[in-house]
């Protein structure tokens, strides 16, 4: 159980106010929501939302019961109960509000690449907390997978348990068909043109679906750059595993798994390129991926 600091007043299950202890009635576990169909789209959400009163039961997901999916330096990503398509978001310097409101306020984010998944927000919501103040969430298309990498908030902690994360990853992906990689290339190129940017420093915000063989991203915004530039080489560079990578073939002191991240790192690298090629693409080399190359013979 999750226990967050929570004020005078808690919000119940059926999003009324009470000044109960937390240890109280005011919560319990939610099981399910009822199955959604394959409709991620921000109208099949907010049906899906009205039908099974999710409003009123997001913050005991949020405080309470909610699995934790994702968490970084913006927010914490949570899974909503029995619910494939969308997750929960709620961004750690703006989650509470003085905004007052007696009742959820819901309201569309334009999406720039409905034919994707990105893991992009569909909708910004308002629920009221206490009778002053309001919670602030966003919910995202739902990605398979698991989590890719060692976080960047560990790129600095060359442990035993992050090598093996690292080389489980690297891997795991190296043994992808060129398929997989074709894909990426392409869903990477459409969502630039679209003026959508990918976080690409921490890898955690890509998953990897082994079953579908299948690589997915999970944080996708919204760029404020015009024109966007080409993000191939940040994605490859993420894909390598790149900021716990370069700190990896600096610190490591065991040859034998510097030669294993390396042949694997070759591999990945090797079939993205090839990928690039395959799809006509532009492929522009940055300085954090020569860096990572030059790294990477040494």
């Amino acid at each position: 159980m999750k226990i967050n600091n929570i004020s005078l007043y808690s919000h119940n299950l059926y999003g009324k106010y009470t000044n109960n202890n937390i240890y109280g009635n005011s919560y319990k576990k939610i099981k399910s929501f009822g199955k959604s169909n394959n409709d991620n789209s921000f109208k099949a959400f907010k049906t899906w939302a009205e039908e099974t009163d999710f409003y009123s039961k997001a913050l005991n997901i949020i405080d309470f019961t909610g699995e934790i999916l994702g968490s970084g330096f913006e927010g914490t990503t949570y899974e909503i109960p029995d619910n494939d398509n969308w997750v929960i978001k709620e961004e750690k310097r703006s989650a509470s509000i003085p905004v007052k409101t007696d009742s959820p306020q819901i309201t569309e984010i334009p999406d720039l690449t409905p034919n994707l998944n990105l893991g992009q927000m569909i909708a910004h919501v308002i629920v009221p907390s206490t009778p002053y103040s309001s919670r602030r969430f966003f919910i995202l298309k739902k990605q398979k997978g698991e989590t890719y990498g060692v976080s960047y908030d560990k790129r600095n902690q060359v442990s035993e348990s992050n090598i093996n994360t690292h080389l489980k990853s690297l891997k795991l992906l190296s043994s992808f068909p060129i398929d997989s990689f074709k894909e990426v290339v392409e869903e990477v190129v459409q969502a630039n043109k679209a003026g959508l940017k990918f976080d690409f420093y921490n890898p955690n915000n890509i998953m990897i679906d082994e079953e579908n063989k299948k690589i997915n991203f999970v944080d996708v915004d919204k760029g404020s750059i015009h024109p966007l530039k080409n993000q191939l080489a940040d994605i490859l560079f993420s894909l390598l595993d790149g900021e716990f990578a370069k700190n990896f073939n600096k610190y490591c002191n065991s040859n034998t798994k510097k030669n294993e991240a390396r042949k694997y790192s070759y591999e990945i690298i090797c079939k993205f390129e090839t990928a690039v090629r395959a799809c006509g693409a532009d492929f522009q080399k940055t300085a954090g991926y020569e860096m990572l190359l030059n790294s990477l013979l040494k």
